[in-house]
């Protein structure tokens, strides 16, 4: 086990969290890129072109 300042990790706990900081750039870059994809590409027309009905009523109880 390794030292620690909280305690102990085991070994293969150790590896996983230096092989996550080795690979934290891919995982921005990949992060960018899911989110650029998600921001700006829609696969579906805007169908409501002409906008909403209003929510007022046009002609309210007399």
């Amino acid at each position: 086990m390794i030292e620690s300042p909280t305690g102990k990790l085991k070994g293969a706990t150790f590896k996983y969290i230096e092989s996550e900081l080795y690979g934290y750039s891919d995982t921005l870059r990949e992060i960018a890129f899911l989110r650029k994809n998600l921001i700006f590409c829609s696969p579906h027309e805007d169908e409501n072109i002409r906008g909403g009905k209003r929510n007022i009523p046009s002609r309210p109880t007399e």
